[in-house]
């Protein structure tokens, strides 16, 4: 049976290195079949690991484009991309 993990901001509090091992622990899982839900805040994450990202909208699940989804999560920062 597969197996599932359930990841609530699992990037709070990392410095990049240790970003970069979650992200390669996060791999590594996956590649051995898990299959990895990341609940996250932090743009970076969908970036570098999803290959599917959902938002609440008006109360549904939307399906989102992962990049898509981060450059909106920076621009509501205040991150501008010229």
């Amino acid at each position: 049976s597969r197996k599932l993990i359930l990841m609530d901001e699992p990037s709070t509090g990392l410095d990049d290195n240790m970003l970069r091992e979650l992200e390669r622990i996060v791999d590594t899982l996956a590649s051995r079949g898990a299959g990895i839900l990341v609940s996250t805040h932090d743009p970076r994450l969908l970036m570098d690991l999803a290959d599917r990202a959902y938002s609440v909208e008006g109360g549904r699940l939307v399906e989102r484009d992962p990049v898509d989804l981060a450059i909106e999560m920076y621009r509501v920062a205040g991150v501008r991309f010229e």
